[in-house]
C-alpha cells in the first residue's frame, strides 16, 4: 500500500468538512438527505479532525486511486465500524430506496402500462434488464445482475 501523503490528508480534510456540513448544518442543500434523516457522526470526528482522519487511514484501501469513503449501511451514520473505503461502483450501489419507490425494492417500479420493469446503473450506464408481468421476477433480474456483476457492496483490494 502507498504511503499517505500530504493530498491525500487534504482530500481527508475536504469530505471531513463536507461530511459535518450535510450532517449538522441545516442550511446546507444536502442536508435534508443527511442530517435531516438522522445521519450522525461519530462524537470522537466532529471536533477533532485529527480523530478521522486517524481512523480513516487505518481502514483497509485507505486513499487509493478511485476509492472513497462510503457507509456500510446507508442509514446509519458517519460511526466508526460502518465507514470503509471503496470503489465509485460500490458506492453507487449503496443507496437507499428513493422516495418515490412503488415497489418497495430499489431498482424495481410499475410502469404505465402495468407491467414491472428492473433497471440499474453500472458502470456510468442506466440498463434495463427487463420488463415483467411479476413483480417478483423484476426483483430477481435485479438481485441475479447485482450477483453475476459482484455488485453485492463488495470491497475490492487496492491495486
Amino acid at each position: 500500500m502507498r504511503k499517505i501523503g500530504e493530498e491525500d490528508r487534504c482530500i481527508a480534510y475536504h469530505r471531513w468538512v463536507n461530511m459535518k456540513q450535510r450532517c449538522l448544518n441545516k442550511n446546507n442543500p444536502d442536508y435534508r438527505h443527511y442530517g435531516g434523516r438522522g445521519i450522525i457522526i461519530d462524537k470522537e470526528f466532529i471536533d477533532e479532525y485529527s480523530n478521522y482522519r486517524s481512523y480513516v487511514s487505518k481502514l483497509d484501501n485507505a486513499f487509493c486511486d478511485g476509492y472513497s469513503i462510503d457507509r456500510i449501511d446507508n442509514n446509519v451514520g458517519y460511526t466508526k465500524g460502518n465507514l470503509r473505503w471503496v470503489k465509485d461502483t460500490v458506492q453507487r450501489q449503496n443507496t437507499r430506496i428513493r422516495v418515490d419507490n412503488t415497489s418497495g425494492h430499489k431498482g424495481v417500479s410499475l410502469t404505465a402500462n402495468g407491467r414491472w420493469v428492473s433497471r440499474i446503473s453500472h458502470n456510468k450506464k442506466r440498463i434495463t434488464l427487463g420488463t415483467f408481468v411479476d413483480k417478483q421476477d423484476a426483483i430477481d433480474a435485479y438481485v441475479k445482475y447485482n450477483s453475476d456483476n459482484n455488485l453485492n457492496n463488495n470491497v475490492s483490494v487496492c491495486e
